[in-house]
């Protein structure tokens, strides 16, 4: 469905998931977590940086997020979940410390927010993966999607 990949970007640091909005009963409004807001100026600002065209996309694309999390420096203790998982020098998959699609959301938020995209709702497919690692951050890579051809009975052609 996707094509080949247009834009690709690596956000490095140690990645910060979307947070949702939190509710401040003293001066009645919703903030987010400064740590979020934080990484997702930052992570914008390399994206517009990096970003070469003048216009954000405006198409369907396919979206692939690759998010890195900082290797635990010793073995998990006995027990844990990601014990079973974890390797002294090898990336490997990590099932802790934020959800996956809150990584990517924070992904898709610093796309729109550093011009690359237009809004999020372009987004048609996307894939998720999160592992530990030696070096992290989020990898980001864009695609244009290709409409498939239409026979004359609507059906897509095979």
């Amino acid at each position: 469905m996707s094509g080949a990949p247009i834009w690709c970007v690596s956000i490095w640091g140690a990645p910060v998931p979307a947070a949702r909005p939190r509710f401040d009963s003293v001066r009645r409004r919703t903030y987010t977590p400064s740590q979020y807001d934080r990484w997702k100026k930052a992570a914008a600002r390399l994206c517009r940086n990096q970003w070469g065209a003048p216009e954000p996309v405006s198409v369907g694309v396919a979206v692939l997020v690759e998010v890195t999390l900082p290797r635990p420096k010793c073995k998990p203790a006995k027990g844990t979940l990601h014990r079973q998982y974890w390797h002294p020098t090898e990336d490997y998959p990590l099932p802790l410390r934020g959800d996956a699609d809150n990584y990517a959301k924070a992904a898709l938020d610093a796309l729109v927010q550093g011009g690359v995209l237009k809004d999020d709702d372009l987004v048609v497919e996307l894939s998720v993966t999160k592992c530990a690692g030696t070096r992290p951050g989020i990898d980001i890579t864009l695609s244009l999607v290709e409409p498939e051809e239409a026979d004359v009975s609507g059906v897509a052609a095979k």
